[in-house]
């Protein structure tokens, strides 16, 4: 009667062990799959509202360069009068301006300028198409900002100018800010170079941190010196796959995260970078839940 029943009593143990290894294998896969599926879910979202809000600024702008009076008036004044009122309508832009091909430009607001020397200019003079030009200081108002240059063509499809729309950061942060990921995630922006354009939790870091630089700013006077070099790696791979990446890595604040980074392509070639990250803490929450019911049933069952 002992040996049968230390037999039997083996091979209850041995069942409920493959049984209860093998669920909670199986669980744990499925809710980090869940999690990685929501994180994807929602940078893909983010991504497309962010690629919407820069290409309704552009196909405004290309609008604007359409209408007969932009296309062929050599009066400064009807000029001035269609750009106020056009950011009147659309309150899209800081500032709107029309720049000729020798650089000379009029504001919205009446002033003369010289843009002839601006990147996003001579591009747009290049390739004649539509630009989102690299992150800038607005002159006008000092804020972070994006310029959005279209071409101007007169009737003959020549081209007659530039129309420069200067698009504050401001407004995609706002966007941003709607970003829910478990308890305390969030997602922020940054640009081809890596350097971080808007992040609604830690504004100060616009500008000034690069995800591709080891160093970090010492202006910044961060918990660390230099990034993790998988938070590098993460942003290189998904630059070079042009598709959503998945990781981890641990963040200047010293708290380890899980990420996913998704490219944005914009007008004229330019890509920007959407990522959504969380604490890995409450990224794997659930699945440590799953383990203490696990381990509690399993041991229960045993006894």
């Amino acid at each position: 009667q002992t040996r049968l029943t230390l037999a039997l009593a083996g091979l209850v143990v041995v069942a409920l062990l493959l049984l209860g290894v093998t669920s909670y294998w199986q669980a744990k896969g499925a809710l980090a799959d869940s999690v990685d599926e929501t994180a994807y879910a929602l940078a893909d979202h983010y991504a497309l509202q962010t690629k919407s809000f820069t290409d309704e600024a552009v196909l405004r702008l290309e609008d604007l360069a359409s209408i007969q009076r932009m296309r062929e008036s050599e009066d400064n004044a009807a000029l001035i009068a269609s750009l106020a009122e056009t950011d009147k309508r659309l309150k899209l832009f800081e500032m709107l301006s029309y720049v000729r091909p020798d650089g000379s430009s009029l504001r919205m607001d009446g002033k003369a300028d010289f843009l002839g020397d601006r990147p996003y200019f001579k591009k747009v003079l290049e390739t004649k198409k539509s630009y989102v030009s690299d992150m800038i200081v607005s002159r006008a108002t000092g804020k972070l900002s994006v310029v959005i240059a279209v071409p101007v063509f007169n009737k003959d499809g020549g081209l007659k100018g530039v129309l420069a729309g200067t698009m504050s950061l401001d407004k995609v942060n706002e966007l941003l800010k709607k970003v829910k990921f478990k308890e305390s995630g969030y997602a922020f922006l940054a640009d081809d170079k890596g350097v971080i354009l808007a992040h609604p939790k830690r504004p100060e870091l616009a500008g000034k941190l690069s995800m591709v630089q080891k160093d970090v700013n010492p202006e910044l006077k961060l918990a660390s010196n230099t990034l993790d070099d998988r938070m590098i790696q993460l942003f290189k791979t998904a630059m070079e796959k042009n598709d959503g990446v998945r990781g981890e890595y641990t963040f200047v604040d010293g708290v380890t995260r899980m990420a996913v980074y998704q490219p944005i392509n914009l007008a004229g070639g330019q890509r920007w970078m959407l990522m959504i990250t969380a604490p890995l803490d409450e990224a794997t929450a659930e699945v440590r839940q799953l383990t203490y019911i696990m381990l509690g049933l399993s041991v229960f069952c045993l006894l």
